[in-house]
């Protein structure tokens, strides 16, 4: 109890000393989290886009290839399974924390007067598409608002010549080995700029109209997708829940995660944090180079101190003790501040974060505005960063203060 009491008063005593260590934390430790914070950000609105336009965090299919191309129609790979509506509202329940879609790919000769080309569509469920209207850059038209209307990129436009309002001629196979046609209204067209321009081959239409082409009935399913409503995904126990389901239904359904079905976008997401990490890294080397000088510099400022100290019966061991424990509160103090501060900040910014003025990072992102996301994980590990770098400028100094006599110290 003396100790603690010791330790406190020489935080308080030395308030110069105090203020500028708690000042060169604080500072870094702010600087360290809100890049933290923009990081999980952009990795969190990849996720969300890519997740959500393009592959689904978790698909269900069945199938004797595990591998998937989502981007490419697979209908002669896939088998339908007969899921009813109850049993997905199970899956629902069991999962509440999850969108849960329908979803059918198919690919079709698409003409429009005396053009003709190829296309992959993503048939989607009304909210599925609602979601992803933010998500792509519709610069014509709109999202498809009934049964026979269709999105198109920009390319499909170019090389039809046709725009919003123009009537396509769809030809595709069905799961019953024969071709069938149907009419699509073109309702908008969509830029192909970031994460987009993968799906430059790609549109999209309403479940209804992909049933009507395929030949699939409404209790039978080729591809159940299965999204998060939270940025931090599943937890193990849910993915083991889903697992258990598809074998309820069917010992054929596959469960197959993002990272397989689409490896090329999972791969971005981790190059965009690595970019992050690198950057990170180059500011924490210079910050802890500079603690370490400005705590080594402070220990050997006290060595009058340390002598007295030892003179008194004080071993180096409980000295080192009581100056990391010293250095250690103020280190936590500094990290918690700013942690506290930047959650503060962020409390204060629109639930859909702040404004992306470049149009080519709302591109990227495929969003105009991000949210920034400081997890309590990014605060623990500023913390082990900086305490660590404490007690080894600590131990340096005092390290070499051994070598000094006690008198000198003392008389210093």
């Amino acid at each position: 109890m003396i100790k603690i009491k010791y330790i406190i008063n020489n935080i308080g005593r030395k308030k110069k000393q105090s203020i500028f260590f708690i000042s060169t934390i604080l500072m870094s430790s702010v600087i360290i989290l809100s890049d933290y914070s923009l990081v999980n950000g952009i990795k969190n609105k990849l996720y969300i886009g890519i997740n959500e336009t393009i592959s689904g965090q978790f698909v269900i299919f069945n199938s004797e290839d595990m591998k998937m191309n989502i981007l490419e129609s697979e209908l002669n790979k896939q088998r339908i399974t007969e899921i009813t509506d109850d049993n997905i509202n199970k899956l629902k329940t069991i999962c509440s924390n999850a969108h849960i879609n329908r979803r059918i790919r198919l690919g079709a000769l698409v003409s429009f007067n005396e053009g003709t080309s190829y296309t992959n569509f993503h048939a989607l469920e009304d909210d599925h598409l609602q979601r992803i209207a933010g998500m792509l850059d519709v610069f014509q038209g709109n999202m498809p608002g009934s049964a026979n209307e269709v999105l198109i990129s920009e390319s499909l436009a170019k090389d039809l010549h046709c725009g919003v309002g123009d009537t396509l001629l769809l030809l595709a196979d069905n799961v019953n080995d024969y071709m069938s046609d149907a009419l699509g209204v073109v309702s908008g067209v969509f830029k192909e700029e970031g994460l987009a321009i993968f799906l430059s081959r790609n549109g999209f239409m309403p479940y209804r109209l992909g049933q009507e082409i395929v030949e699939v009935e409404d209790e039978q399913v080729l591809e159940l997708i299965v999204n998060p409503l939270a940025d931090s995904g599943f937890t193990p126990q849910e993915v083991s829940s889903l697992a258990d389901w598809c074998m309820e239904q069917d010992p054929a359904l596959r469960l197959a995660s993002w990272e397989q079905t689409v490896p090329l976008m999972s791969a971005i997401v981790k190059v965009w944090g690595a970019g992050g990490v690198l950057t990170q890294v180059v500011f924490i080397s210079f910050s802890l180079i500079i603690l370490l000088t400005l705590a080594s510099l402070v220990v050997r400022s006290r060595m009058k101190e340390i002598g007295t100290l030892l003179a008194i019966g004080f071993s180096w061991l409980k000295i080192r003790i009581l100056l990391c424990a010293e250095y250690l509160i103020m280190t936590f103090f500094a990290v918690a501040i700013a942690y506290l501060l930047l959650l503060t900040l962020q409390s204060l910014l629109p639930v859909e974060g702040f404004a992306i003025e470049s149009e080519y990072m709302q591109a990227a992102l495929m969003t105009d505005r991000l949210p920034p996301c400081l997890y309590f994980r990014d605060f623990l590990q500023v913390l082990l960063l900086f305490t660590a770098t404490a007690v080894l400028a600590v131990l340096i100094s005092v390290g070499k203060l051994r070598k000094k006599r006690v008198y000198s110290l003392v008389n210093n």
